[in-house]
């Protein structure tokens, strides 16, 4: 990384900015929309769509300003977890044990309570 290193969109700006290059230039060189390209250098990441599509941008933007696009991304990916801290290697499944063993608790109640309205009226039907 170069001079500022506060955030993402500082580092790229100050990049771009070495090699004396617009952003103007870019979206018309890479064909993304110059709004998201600036909102790239704002970190403003909620302008953008969803992260497949930020990570084809920055790699389209590094490749164009002639930067190793694997180091920028690693570099975005570094300055992500920084600020929403790390993202779990696997997302936790939910369990269904719990509904599943209350719906089971449920039907059994059910079925024990109508054996045993089925039973008392057999009993009753019988003495009487």
């Amino acid at each position: 990384m170069t001079t500022d290193q506060t955030s993402f969109g500082k580092y790229l700006k100050a990049e771009r900015d070495l090699r004396n290059i617009s952003l103007d230039e870019i979206a018309q060189a890479t064909k993304i929309k110059a709004e998201y390209l600036k909102a790239l250098e704002q970190d403003e990441f909620e302008r953008l769509p969803n992260e497949t599509f930020v990570k084809g941008y920055i790699r389209a933007y590094a490749k164009y300003c002639g930067m190793n696009e694997d180091e920028v991304l690693v570099n975005y990916e570094f300055f992500d977890q920084c600020a929403h801290g790390p993202v779990p290697d696997e997302i936790p499944e939910q369990s269904e044990s719990k509904p599943l063993a209350q719906k089971k608790w449920l039907f059994y109640c059910i079925v024990v309570t109508v054996t045993l309205i089925i039973s008392f009226l057999c009993a009753y039907l019988i003495n009487h």
